[in-house]
C-alpha cells in the first residue's frame, strides 16, 4: 500500500522544482494539500524531494549569476530593430552594440566573491596591553618640571 509520499507528492517533482523557484517550503506543501510538518519530514527522507527543491532553486540563481556576471564585465548584444512595410513586420536592421563593464557591478562581485580581499571593513587584530595613567602619573614621572604648585 502506498504512503501518503508515493500518492501526494512523487508524482508531483516535476511541478515542485517549477514551484521552489519562487515559493515557499510552506506554500509548496500547501499546495499539496500536506502539512508542513510532513513536508519537512519527506524532504528528510526522500532524497528525490530535497534534489527536486535544491535543483528549482538553483537555476535561477544560476540565471542572474549570468546576468550579473555579463553587466560586470561588459558583453555584446544584438538589437534588432523591426518595421511595418505593406501590412508585414520585417526586420529592418541589425546592430551589435558593446556593453561596457560597469564599475558599481564589478565592485559588487568583488566584494561578494572575495570579500577577505575587497571588503569595506576589515577586521584588525590588536595585541598589547591598554594602560591607562592619570595626568598626575605623568607629571610624577616626568619629575613635576614645570609647574607652579
Amino acid at each position: 500500500m502506498a504512503n501518503n509520499y508515493e500518492l501526494l507528492v512523487e508524482p508531483r517533482l516535476d511541478e515542485i522544482k517549477e514551484w521552489a523557484e519562487k515559493s515557499t517550503d510552506k506554500e509548496i506543501a500547501a499546495a499539496l494539500k500536506i502539512s508542513y510538518s510532513s513536508f519537512k519530514g519527506y524532504k528528510k527522507k526522500y532524497s528525490a524531494l530535497a534534489g527536486a527543491l535544491a535543483s528549482g532553486r538553483s537555476e535561477p540563481n544560476y540565471e542572474v549569476l549570468g546576468a550579473f556576471h555579463k553587466k560586470a564585465t561588459g558583453c555584446e548584444v544584438k538589437e534588432t530593430t523591426k518595421e511595418r512595410i505593406d501590412g508585414k513586420l520585417v526586420i529592418t536592421k541589425e546592430v551589435v552594440k558593446q556593453i561596457p563593464p560597469d564599475t558599481e557591478a564589478g565592485k559588487f562581485w568583488l566584494k561578494n566573491r572575495m570579500p577577505q580581499q575587497f571588503s569595506d571593513t576589515h577586521k584588525l587584530d590588536h595585541e598589547g596591553t591598554i594602560r591607562s595613567e592619570k595626568l598626575e602619573d605623568i607629571i610624577s614621572q616626568l619629575g613635576g618640571e614645570g609647574l607652579d604648585e
